[in-house]
């Protein structure tokens, strides 16, 4: 089925391509890339295996002009992938997803403003700091004015996250949307505005709840009723809890307990602060009212730039519409980072500070890890500590990076939160060719009771050479020299020091 669908979508192109009467104007633009990465010990420790693999994507735009005012946009991945995992030599296997078509919307310009529906890019705002670009369905109005020689720029936001009232298992009523208002003026050398968001999340995991999910999950159960019951029946069946409150184990609980010592990690409804308990006494999600506020600045004054940007949230998560009676939890989380540019010639140097609350203890009634709600994949300024190009966001001593695995997701780093100074320089070697090297000491905000909070200090040196108008090649070289929080509190770890290489060639069309 997926060769004729590829094979029409190819057809419809190209007479829209070709006819006035589909189309006034097709434009197409995209990117292929092919990159490298090698990651010498993802684990920070010395028996630890490097890894390196290649990988690439092909990203395709399409803009069908249809009049002046009416535009309908598409955009496709295809052979998103690592080399050779799929259609190799050895193995005779086919892609299992060779095109992903992620966005679909129309723009409609009229006297009242511009309107854009559909699928679209999201999750961006101001500069990239606190931006986790995605593809998301909304509905956006644009007004630009022209106001004191600049533009004022006002704009509405409907956005669904999760639509619930097409599941049969779930009350209807309970999506998740967003709703943003924002304001942008912008001159010839800087630009400014303010976002206010709401979270109006029905079904979402607070951060203990997802942790629960997370280790039942992996445990080999399921995080709902069918789960927790078949978790209740092994303990009931081999005498767990008798364990567990002294009492004398018999050979065949020892046994099972040795073949499955999950039982032990995911404890009992009676236990406090186990992930049975979280589950069986608030659930596997709570209803989510989160409101936020973001202002941003950045521009060039002469020799001069800055940027800057603030995002706070604050609201609460409810548990009673749900029938469990448990305190509400309070939201109270925020980032921002303050950077500064100057011009010597032809070397820029620049120097910032980057700051993101952090929440160690998911077990009360406080959620104060910016990450959980804003991640800021985007903003990639460090190479090991900020990206998610290596896998290392997931892996790093087993607990990952400062993102994590992205938006709503468990993981310790990504909701410790982070404080860290940052200064390096770039320098034009000539017209097409930079070179750059940048340093930040990176500290945890709030760690887990035992742990250090020294992430350490990392080094980026960077290349950039234009060989052609549309080719581009990119090499980072990144060294973490590793602090003791990823000892994760056992002080007799002994930690390897890590560095990464990435290549990426890029052809843009």
């Amino acid at each position: 089925m997926k060769k004729p669908t590829i094979l029409l979508f190819a057809i419809c192109v190209a007479l829209m391509a070709v006819s006035t009467g589909l189309a006034a104007d097709v434009d197409f633009t995209g990117q292929y890339y092919i990159e490298g990465i090698y990651n010498s010990n993802p684990n920070l420790s010395d028996t630890d295996l490097a890894r390196y693999y290649r990988q690439m994507r092909l990203r395709v735009q399409t803009d069908f002009k249809v009049t002046e005012d009416l535009k309908l946009t598409t955009r496709f991945d295809a052979l998103e992938k690592v080399w050779n995992s799929d259609d190799s030599a050895f193995t005779n296997e086919v892609d299992a997803e060779n095109i992903d078509f992620d966005r679909a919307y129309m723009t409609i310009i009229s006297k009242v403003g511009m309107f854009m529906l559909g699928r679209q890019e999201g999750v961006t705002w101001g500069t990239t700091w606190a931006d986790d670009e995605d593809d998301t369905d909304r509905f956006k109005w644009v007004l630009p004015l022209d106001v004191a020689k600049g533009k004022l720029i006002f704009a509405l936001i409907a956005e669904k996250t999760t639509e619930n009232d097409t599941n049969p298992d779930i009350t209807t009523g309970k999506d998740n949307d967003k709703y943003y208002l924002g304001t942008i003026y912008k001159r010839e050398n800087f630009d400014g505005g303010l976002l206010l968001g709401l979270y109006d999340f029905n079904r979402v995991p607070d951060p203990g709840q997802r942790k629960s999910i997370d280790q039942f999950v992996d445990a080999g159960y399921t995080a709902d009723a069918t789960g927790l019951t078949a978790y209740g029946a092994v303990l009931t069946g081999y005498a767990a809890a008798v364990v567990a409150d002294g009492g004398t184990a018999g050979a065949n609980t020892l046994a099972y307990l040795a073949a499955h010592p999950e039982i032990l990690t995911l404890g009992s409804p009676t236990s406090a602060g186990t992930p049975m308990n979280v589950l069986m006494t608030r659930g596997g999600v709570g209803e989510a009212q989160v409101y936020l506020l973001s202002p941003y600045f950045k521009g060039k004054f002469d020799k001069f730039g800055i940027q800057t940007e603030l995002d706070y949230c604050f609201g609460t998560v409810e548990y009673s519409d749900d029938g469990y009676a448990v305190p509400d939890h309070d939201v109270n989380a925020f980032s921002y980072f303050m950077e500064g540019t100057y011009d010597v010639g032809p070397v820029t140097v620049q120097a910032g500070w980057a700051h993101r609350s952090g929440d160690a203890d998911e077990t009360d009634t406080d959620e104060n890890g910016m990450g959980y709600f804003a991640p800021g994949i985007d903003w990639e300024k460090m190479f090991i500590l900020s990206t998610d190009y290596h896998g290392l966001n997931t892996s790093l001593a087993g607990i990952g990076n400062h993102v994590g695995n992205g938006f709503i997701t468990f993981s310790r780093p990504l909701l410790d939160g982070f404080q860290m100074p940052y200064i390096g320089a770039d320098y034009s070697v000539r017209d097409d060719i930079t070179i750059g090297l940048l340093a930040a000491m990176s500290t945890a905000d709030d760690t887990v009771t035992g742990w250090d909070d020294d992430q350490g200090v990392e080094v980026d040196a960077k290349f950039t050479w234009q060989l052609m108008d549309n080719l581009e090649y990119k090499a980072t070289f990144a060294y973490l020299s590793a602090g003791d929080y990823w000892k994760q509190g056992n002080a007799t770890t002994d930690l390897e020091d890590i560095y990464c290489i990435f290549s990426r060639l890029t052809m843009t069309f």
